[in-house]
């Protein structure tokens, strides 16, 4: 099992598309096949069920993804950590695009003045998603605008204030 293959197999799952994933990734679609393939084939398992052109996680998918997650996660700590580079973080913050570009870039923003040398990740999520890679831990901030689960800390960001119009003919 390759670090290259968990990071191609974890953004096949969240994207439960090959192709979408092979344009997240650069790679083509083949590369991410073969690569699955791969990972099933040592593990002795599948990992996806077919959808026609979508796929979902088996349960043995779904426990892998969570620990090649921590295992890709452990692997940048350590880049960062035996690089020297101080006041260094690694961060992924997943919210719906509207939200990413209202509060997500502020929030970075934020973190970048006391990490100076933070990575960033923003993953464009919908709200049910965001929820569950915090969750699964593979975001380490979500942005929502719903309730958020009993057992998450949470911070309110903003009040937001809407109206309607109305056409007078």
């Amino acid at each position: 099992m390759e670090i290259f293959e968990l990071r191609y197999f974890i953004a096949v799952a969240q994207n439960e598309n090959i192709h979408r994933a092979s344009e997240t990734l650069n790679v083509s679609p083949g590369s991410l096949s073969k690569a699955i393939s791969r990972l099933e084939e040592e593990l002795s398992v599948s990992l996806f069920y077919k959808q026609g052109r979508n796929i979902r996680l088996t349960p043995e998918g779904i426990a892998l993804k969570k620990r090649a997650i921590q295992i890709v996660q452990l692997e940048e700590d350590a880049k960062i950590e035996l690089s020297g580079e101080k006041g260094s973080l690694n961060v992924v913050i997943s919210a719906e695009e509207i939200l990413q570009t209202q509060f997500g870039v502020s929030l970075a923003d934020t973190i970048s003045k006391s990490y100076s040398s933070s990575r960033m990740q923003f993953l464009i999520r919908s709200e049910d998603k965001v929820i569950q890679q915090v969750l699964d831990g593979e975001a380490h901030f979500g942005i929502l605008t719903g309730e958020v689960p009993h057992g998450l800390k949470s911070k309110t960001l903003s009040k937001v204030e809407f109206k309607t119009c109305a056409s007078n003919k």
